[in-house]
């Protein structure tokens, strides 16, 4: 009698053999599951890093030579709809210029999802002078407009509780040992009191992204400088990059250091003799504006007036050039997943942050 193959049946796997099943998407991988990123990527030829708050394509780009761009190149774009990323923004600005590195601030409970903004930087500030132009209130979908704009760049820090016996060589050879990139110190002489600065300084770094690292490591731990600890550190006033006319048009002076007890009568005879008018002195503590009717009476009175005031030496220099009202800072107010974040939406002419801002 012929034998009867049975046929080999698999034992059925456990469902503990079997493969786990992602829940949640995995920010860290390159695409992110979207086939149109891929195929940007393929084309383009950059890189694209993930992390739970912030989407970098590029920095730098493939085969990029030459110094990094600094802030002049960089751009704000803002109003992005909440689902929109690089398969969307980098065909429309890749065509005004090269583009650097292009960030998509996302939101950190919600990875999938951006806050409303990014920050771009091309290659040269040529180009973000033209996106700016070209592309603020593009119509990237239909019925949205994005706003691009100029984003800030403050590269200033003030720091207090300082030794007021110090300089601004001393401090700035000193504070070099703590940061990198420190480019420049200013401080105030105290004459009142008979000291070198008033406790506090003025820091200028090389770039926006030295000054940020400065502040965080300011925040994050004790900086002690010459024995003392750095307090109260935080950004100071932008300041305003004043064009050739605005130098040009600069009619007054900035006198110091004056000496105690100095007042406005007092400067006010000193330099009429050199002007017809003088609009206005401001006196403050140990130094003076200087306010001419026009540019060469000021360029008079600096060249010719006496460089000594009731006893003490004095500099005088043009002043610089105001940079504008300070806008106020407005509170952060969240919005349902999807909607337009506060800082990306138009609110008349805001001043908008920089990238290096929203780091960390």
């Amino acid at each position: 009698m012929a034998e009867v193959e049975t046929p080999q049946v698999e034992p059925e796997k456990m469902p503990s053999e079997e493969a786990p099943v992602p829940t949640e998407p995995d920010t860290k991988s390159k695409t992110y599951n979207n086939v149109k990123i891929e195929e940007l990527l393929a084309r383009t030829g950059y890189p694209l890093e993930i992390t739970p708050t912030c989407r970098a394509y590029g920095g730098p780009p493939p085969d990029f030579t030459g110094d990094e761009p600094t802030c002049t190149s960089q751009v704000f774009i803002g109003r992005l709809p909440a689902d929109m990323k690089e398969d969307e923004l980098v065909p429309v600005f890749e065509k005004i210029g090269r583009i650097y590195v292009l960030r998509i601030i996302m939101e950190r409970d919600q990875p999938e999802f951006n806050r409303g903004f990014a920050f771009l930087y091309y290659c040269t500030p040529e180009d973000a002078e033209q996106a700016i132009k070209q592309l603020d209130n593009h119509e990237i979908r239909t019925g949205v407009f994005i706003k691009v704009c100029k984003s800030e760049g403050n590269r200033r820090l003030y720091m207090g509780n300082i030794h007021k016996d110090k300089n601004e060589e001393e401090l700035k050879s000193e504070m070099s040992n703590l940061f990198p990139g420190v480019e420049k110190i200013t401080i105030q002489p105290d004459t009142v009191k008979n000291a070198k600065n008033r406790g506090y300084m003025f820091v200028d770094f090389l770039d926006h992204k030295m000054a940020v690292d400065a502040k965080k490591a300011c925040s994050s731990s004790k900086k002690i400088l010459f024995g003392r600890w750095l307090r109260n550190v935080d950004w100071a006033e932008s300041q305003h990059t004043p064009s050739a006319a605005d130098l040009e048009n600069i009619k007054t002076l900035h006198v110091a250091p004056l000496a105690e007890g100095t007042t406005e009568a007092q400067i006010r005879e000193h330099f009429t003799p050199f002007a017809e008018t003088l609009e206005e002195i401001q006196v403050v503590r140990e130094f003076a504006f200087v306010h001419f009717k026009t540019r060469p009476d000021a360029e008079k009175a600096m060249n010719e007036a006496d460089k000594e005031i009731n006893g003490s030496t004095v500099t005088m220099q043009f002043a610089n050039p105001r940079g504008g009202a300070k806008k106020k800072r407005k509170p952060r107010i969240s919005g349902p997943p999807g909607s337009l974040h506060p800082l990306a939406r138009d609110n008349g002419a805001p001043q908008y942050p920089n990238f290096d801002s929203f780091k960390g």
